[in-house]
């Protein structure tokens, strides 16, 4: 038993002899085994010995290692920091958006989701699609963060790559063609933009395939401040008039007041001007809402000019589509519309867009009675209900538009 349990070398039975003993074979030569089979079981300092089993360190440590330099080798503590075995060294584009470069330990195969650190050399700003080559392991592919080639400029001189093995690329791990190479993103709120913005001179809105179907097109505009109390912002949209009647299809805007804007530039309501550009559309018109308040979506290209009072005995058209119509009520483009009554009104038309829901306020409903066009039709085949009868004197009717009819309803105060 060259050691114990514990690594302690304890010589056989009978050891140690006493001075004047004779030399026995079967004394001697048990003894010497046992301790040739324990220099055996020994790690020699001089690297001779391979480990036969797993070497318990016992909370202790290899210390004064050298770096390893192959990769069935013990990495030392700095290298892992370091990020030794992933970055490019001596980074090179002797090629213009043909990048060269060594990793350690000669590695010329990658595994999937394996990362490299490029430092873009100077000069060394690529002007279109770019690959890289480690190792002498072939150029590969430098895609942008979606699998997209690399735009001109995505990698400047100076800049830190950060690029994942795909399988078959590298691929920006930032998304995008992402700051890491070379792009510097804008946070919301305390940056600034060095350079111009451009966006489409005009949102396009594809129409549906089947009638009845809406088209939407959603986006945030910024009202950016420019001096105390103003802010502008140019929004341009389409609306198409596809039929007389209430059967109108077109655009919807909506616009809300941020709240959060800073002590200089911290209006107490939002002013929204906006303008027809359809030959004989309304002019100008302009509407006011609180800070952090919605105001109602708009149809076409305009904003509600406000409730009306027709007069007494008028006849007009109510056209919530934001197109040009004929009556006190054209183009009002909202949604809601305020009618104040003066004395009995007929409604010739109510042009509302197909598949929405539109409403009218009425007020004083007890100065006069409401006259509808005969395409309006009212729960159960009822005729039109009686406006006046509530304590108020104020109504509200919702109308939606199915193609064929206008679904009224009527809610009466």
């Amino acid at each position: 038993m060259p050691r114990n349990g514990s690594g302690i070398y304890v010589l056989p039975a009978g050891n140690p002899v006493v001075p004047g003993t004779v030399i026995q074979t079967a004394w001697a030569n048990g003894t010497m085994s046992d301790i040739a089979a324990a220099l055996t079981g020994s790690v020699s300092v001089d690297g001779q010995t391979p480990a036969t089993a797993n070497l318990p360190m016992g909370g202790f440590k290899h210390t004064g290692v050298a770096p390893a330099t192959a990769d069935d080798e013990y990495a030392t503590a700095g290298q892992v920091q370091h990020q030794s075995f992933n970055v490019v060294q001596a980074a090179a584009m002797a090629t213009v958006n043909v990048y060269t470069g060594t990793m350690p330990l000669g590695i010329t195969s990658f595994t999937d989701g394996m990362f490299a650190i490029l430092v873009v050399p100077n000069p060394g700003s690529n002007t279109g699609p770019a690959t890289l080559n480690i190792n002498g392991s072939g150029p590969h592919n430098i895609l942008d963060g979606t699998g997209g080639p690399l735009s001109a400029g995505a990698l400047a001189p100076g800049n830190i790559a950060l690029l994942g093995w795909d399988g078959t690329n590298w691929r920006s791990v930032l998304g995008g063609a992402g700051s890491a190479l070379g792009y510097t993103p804008v946070n919301k709120a305390g940056d600034t933009m060095t350079g111009p913005l451009t966006v489409p001179s005009i949102f396009t809105v594809v129409a549906p395939a089947t009638v009845g179907q809406p088209s939407r097109l959603n986006f945030e505009a910024p009202w950016i401040p420019t001096v105390a109390n103003q802010a502008f912002c140019n929004i341009q949209g389409n609306a198409q008039q596809v039929a007389a009647g209430p059967q109108l299809l077109g655009a919807y805007f909506s616009f809300r007041s941020g709240g959060a804007w800073d002590a200089t530039h911290s209006p107490g309501k939002m002013m929204f001007h906006t303008t027809a550009i359809t030959a004989g559309a309304s002019p100008t018109l302009a509407q006011e809402i609180n800070p952090d308040q919605t105001v109602r979506s708009t149809r076409g290209f305009f904003v509600t000019p406000f409730s009306y009072a027709p007069a007494a005995g008028a006849a007009i058209t109510l056209d919530f589509t934001g197109g040009p119509a004929a009556g006190a009520g054209a183009g009002n483009g909202a949604q809601t519309v305020q009618v104040t009554l003066a004395g009995n009104l007929t409604l010739t038309d109510v042009l509302t867009p197909l598949g929405a829901m539109m409403r009218i306020f009425f007020y004083a409903t007890n100065l006069g009675t409401v006259t509808w066009p005969s395409y309006v039709k009212w729960p159960g085949g009822a005729a039109a209900p009686v406006l006046s009868s509530g304590p108020l004197k104020h109504a509200i009717v919702t109308i939606c538009n199915n193609g064929t009819w206008a679904l009224a309803n009527a809610s009466v105060y």
